[in-house]
């Protein structure tokens, strides 16, 4: 068996070179470009004049331009400011990047496209425009690597001494080729399947996974914060974990059960909601009509209890799906855990939990949280419905990777949106830190699919981050695209095209 291995990452994407559509709407590759510039490169502007790149700047993986305090020579002058990514010119404003007081400090627009040559608009008169070409700037990248080389090479005669054995000499290049020539026909060998990694290195792939997951979580706050501003703190991140316990198959059930349960007083739902949601959920058997003994009876008679003291009646009725459920995921379990994050997590953490973050740090709030985290249940441990039998096998509700999709696809999009409601930059940035250090879970078919596409299943995500990049490219573009990497829409277009 071919072992399968983590970043640094050794392979590229897909299978073939041809392109035949441009970029639409996603900058991670060209963001990877301005990142892994050579200091100093020296690069042509739009209109004339050139900018040398002493510091590309700090990636940003929060809102606003894409590299915070870059450096750069244009002229005589050296400024120091921020640089937007886009595809296009126009994308300046067609993303209201004009009004943003985020965007004061840009000092430079790099874009894939100049859609706006003939008639440059009033509002980006005074911004430079730099257009990137893969191809230039790789081949910018490869003699500057060639150069710093020949630096380090020793000149002259060694001088004569026993005891140092001089390295033997690298062989030389046969006549009428170059070593740069050389070395580009090798990496081509190596990358002519990937249409949109091909040629980038290893920290250059890995910097567009990153990218990716940017875009990822950037939209998943965006859905979180509209939740906040229509619901309030409270329902909404109430409503992030129904979404989450439902996931994958029973995302509507859960959401039908939502929908009942914000319908009860709040005291009710505070002291009595293991109840409610046993009784409203349709997946409490009847003590009285039912077949039930030992602990099950116990249990199923304990909730009706609770149920019957505060029945309101339903509002939706959830339809549950069983359909390939394994033992873990089947509904009862999944409401199980319901039940346990919230009784852990309370009615509103979202206000405690941003404060504890701002306090600890990302590192000491990722520890304690997957500490506070590791929820137990006995009962539903070694059962996955009121009617089977106790498995000796315990399987815990709440395992590892689970606690790390939990922080991932739940707790680090709220508390983004939350830091966004609140325009609170120490925030922002510790959840951003936080999104970094976790984990990479355990890979899902989608993920095993993509490793197999991509890398000839030798390579798996690194992190959490990582693994939101990949789900992000394969859902976005191959699986949509039905795996036709000959149509892949973030290559550069082919010449002439």
């Amino acid at each position: 068996m071919k072992e399968k291995r983590k970043y640094p990452l050794g392979g590229m994407i897909c299978r073939h070179h041809t392109v035949r559509e441009t970029p639409e709407g996603y900058e991670a590759v060209l963001r990877s470009l301005w990142a892994s510039l050579p200091e100093n490169a020296v690069l042509s502007l739009e209109g004339g004049g050139t900018c040398v790149v002493l510091s590309p700047g700090q990636e940003n993986f929060g809102p606003g331009p894409d590299f915070l305090g870059a450096k750069l020579r244009m002229g005589r002058k050296v400024k120091e400011g921020d640089v937007a990514i886009h595809c296009r010119v126009s994308d300046f404003i067609r993303h209201r990047h004009v009004s943003d007081p985020a965007y004061e400090h840009v000092i430079l627009q790099a874009a894939k496209l100049n859609d706006l040559k003939s008639a440059p608009p009033r509002q980006m008169a005074k911004l430079p425009i730099l257009l990137l070409d893969e191809e230039k700037l790789r081949l910018l990248r490869e003699e500057k690597e060639e150069t710093v080389s020949e630096k380090k090479r020793p000149c002259g005669p060694v001088p004569e001494n026993p005891e140092i054995v001089p390295p033997p000499s690298p062989p030389c290049p046969p006549s009428g080729s170059s070593p740069r020539k050389k070395h580009t026909e090798e990496k081509k060998k190596v990358c002519a399947a990937a249409p949109c990694l091909a040629g980038l290195t290893e920290t250059e792939q890995k910097r567009f996974f990153l990218s990716a997951a940017k875009d990822r979580m950037n939209e998943k706050a965006e859905k979180v914060l509209r939740k906040l501003i229509s619901s309030g703190t409270e329902e909404a991140f109430k409503e992030e974990l129904f979404l989450f316990a439902g996931y994958p198959g029973n995302k509507e059930a859960f959401s039908a059960l939502f929908v009942t349960f914000s319908h009860y007083p709040a005291e009710a739902r505070k002291n009595n909601f293991r109840g409610i949601l046993w009784g409203e959920s349709g997946l409490l058997p009847d003590p009285a009509s039912t077949d039930l003994s030992g602990e099950s009876a116990s249990l199923a008679k304990e909730l009706w209890t609770q149920f019957w003291a505060c029945r309101s009646g339903s509002k939706r009725n959830p339809v549950w799906s069983r359909s390939g459920a394994l033992f873990g995921n089947t509904p009862e379990r999944r409401l199980a855990m319901l039940c346990l994050l919230l009784e852990k997590l309370s009615f509103d953490p979202l206000p405690f939990l941003a404060e504890k973050l701002c306090r600890e740090g990302a590192e000491l709030f990722l520890e304690n949280m997957e500490r506070s985290l590791e929820l137990r249940d006995p009962f539903w441990e070694c059962r996955s419905s009121f009617f089977s039998p106790a498995d000796g096998r315990k399987r815990t509700l709440f395992s590892p990777s689970r606690r790390i999709t939990f922080l991932t696809d739940v707790l680090v999009p709220a508390l983004l949106a939350y830091a966004r409601l609140n325009k609170d930059p120490l925030l922002l940035r510790g959840t951003e830190k936080l999104f970094l250090l976790l984990p990479s879970p355990e890979e899902n078919a989608q993920i095993r699919q993509a490793a197999h596409l991509w890398y000839e299943g030798a390579v798996l995500p690194d992190s959490s981050a990582v693994f939101q990049g990949w789900l992000h490219i394969y859902r976005n573009y191959c699986k949509r695209l039905s795996h036709d990497c000959g149509s892949c829409v973030l290559a550069d277009p082919a010449p002439g095209k």
